[in-house]
């Protein structure tokens, strides 16, 4: 796996790159500063494949430099390890909301660097996995592949506050019960998902659910808050260290939000989805609820707001 490091202390950078020789990493370059590695990652044909970065440097912090490299095309989707000696919970959240997928602390655990690295390759798999199938059906009629995409995850990469199921529940796994506690999620279901999976070309309905996911981002953006869809015409928002939500706030937020995709639909003549919105869910302190369960809670949550008829419903003007 090719790897580039970046942390401002060049000891460090050497110390690390001996760890990752002894983990059988020889691919690995590093720089000194968030601007020499923006330089590297927007070459063409840049091949690196993991990013490992310091949040304290000068003169741009680590999580600055997440936002620069998620607004590079080609690294829209590259692993990305935040390092710190931060014990700081909002830097952590800050990195994860940013783009991060992983984070490790100093001074470096050999153990703990091999599992984070093992986990970046797991998201490269995947990705490559997803990848593939994406090419292979923009070839293809959607009818040959009726089930292709819609019970997996759709991965919303341009939606902000978007991160994968994968670095969704490791963000929740880091964090303690109490802290999650303290935090809230909101499952979003849009109705008769399936219909529209079967009406449109696969990947015009991965673009709808990003649409529609936008439109939950931004209705919340009250809240430091992280967004996932698993599939099936859902999608969960994890809202960080907010366990009082004004529901119907959030509700009036959305239905301004969709208002703004009326023209978009109104113009092919089709009605715009209707959006149900769960119940907030949280981990409990005790029993089975743990915190990788949040988002599968939160989607049954949507879910049965759906059938209970909980939905905000528009009719595009024909």
């Amino acid at each position: 796996m090719r790897i580039l490091a970046v942390d401002d202390e060049q000891i460090f950078c050497d110390l690390l790159k001996t760890r990752l020789k002894q983990l059988g990493h020889t691919q690995v370059k590093t720089v000194l500063s968030g601007p020499e590695a923006l330089k590297i990652a927007a070459a063409e044909g840049n091949a690196v494949e993991c990013f490992i970065v310091d949040i304290q440097m000068k003169p741009m912090d680590g999580i600055e430099l997440v936002r620069h490299l998620r607004a590079i095309p080609h690294h829209q989707a590259t692993p990305i390890i935040m390092l710190s000696a931060l014990t700081d919970k909002s830097s952590i959240d800050s990195a994860f909301i940013s783009g991060a997928n992983d984070y490790i602390t100093k001074p470096l655990d050999m153990v703990e660097l091999k599992i984070r690295l093992e986990m970046a390759r797991k998201i490269l798999d995947e990705r490559a996995h997803a990848q593939l199938m994406h090419e292979h059906l923009l070839k293809q009629e959607a009818i040959l592949y009726p089930s292709a995409d819609f019970d997996g995850e759709i991965l919303l990469d341009e939606v902000d506050g978007a991160v994968s199921m994968l670095s969704m529940e490791n963000f929740l796994l880091k964090q303690g019960s109490i802290r999650l506690r303290q935090s809230s999620a909101i499952g979003f279901h849009m109705v008769g998902a399936e219909t529209y999976f079967e009406m449109l070309e696969p990947t015009y309905y991965a673009t709808l659910i990003g649409d529609i996911a936008q439109a939950v981002s931004q209705s919340l953006s009250a809240f430091p808050h992280m967004l996932v869809c698993p599939g099936s015409g859902d999608i969960v928002a994890l809202l960080i260290d907010e366990s009082n939500v004004d529901l119907q706030s959030i509700r009036s937020n959305l239905e301004h939000q969709l208002e703004t995709l009326r023209p978009r639909f109104t113009a092919v003549d089709m009605t715009l989805p209707e959006i149900s919105i769960g119940e907030p869910v949280r981990t409990g302190l005790f029993g089975k609820n743990g915190p990788t369960t949040l988002v599968s809670r939160a989607r049954r949550a949507g879910q049965a707001a759906s059938r209970a008829g909980n939905n905000i419903s528009f009719r595009a003007v024909a």
